[in-house]
């Protein structure tokens, strides 16, 4: 609980920092993520799949000189991975975390259009965490990680107030520890793409 109230807290700084900044929007976020979990085992690789989540919150975007837009978000979002191994049932696990990217955005302007690069930072907390195999189902606060954290690159285009993007997403903490079931999954790291849309107001 003290780590999502510290996190909710930054985000509360970092939009309250960019309000200083003019003119600002706040939106409306959401889409798609499809990760999957890249091990240390070029097998268990072979058969991981890509998994469908969400993602949904609120976002402010503040306009900067020569071309620059930060964009802070506080988001729920569903990450995860299926592995679907021939002998054996498939094992499916989900994550949801409160997270906070930071969009970092360069672009230029086309009449009412941006067309615009960005490198996005973010951390969260994770909220949810189980993995399924069959009847089988382990939600172990103690076999997850709380404290999440990574690095996306991705593009986008705005219009008037709609803006849509895509990124993709490289999570550099692990998501599975000290699970002596699963072991093979011990120091998996989700990994893959976001396509989003928001509006803002």
């Amino acid at each position: 609980m003290k780590k999502i109230l510290t996190l909710i807290s930054v985000s509360l700084l970092l939009m309250t920092t960019t309000l200083n900044a003019k003119p600002l929007k706040l939106g409306i976020t959401g889409g798609l993520n499809l990760s999957s979990m890249h091990m240390n085992s070029a097998v268990l690789n072979d058969v991981s799949k890509n998994f469908t989540g969400f993602n949904i919150g609120l976002a402010l975007k503040a306009d900067l000189p020569f071309g620059f837009v930060l964009q802070p978000a506080i988001l729920y979002s569903q990450e995860g991975s299926k592995l679907e191994i021939p002998t054996v049932d498939d094992i499916t696990y989900k994550t949801g975390s409160i997270t906070i990217p930071v969009a970092i955005q360069w672009g230029i302007g086309l009449g009412p259009a941006r067309i615009f690069a960005q490198a996005v930072p973010y951390a969260g907390i994770a909220v949810s965490n189980v993995i399924e195999q069959g009847t089988d189902s382990f939600t172990d606060s103690d076999y997850f990680e709380k404290f999440k954290y990574g690095f996306g690159l991705g593009a986008g285009v705005e219009f008037l107030n709609i803006q849509v993007s895509f990124r993709y997403n490289w999570e550099l903490s692990n998501n599975i520890k000290d699970f002596a079931n699963y072991s093979q999954l011990n120091n998996a790291k989700l990994k893959g793409a976001t396509i989003s849309a928001a509006f803002f107001f």
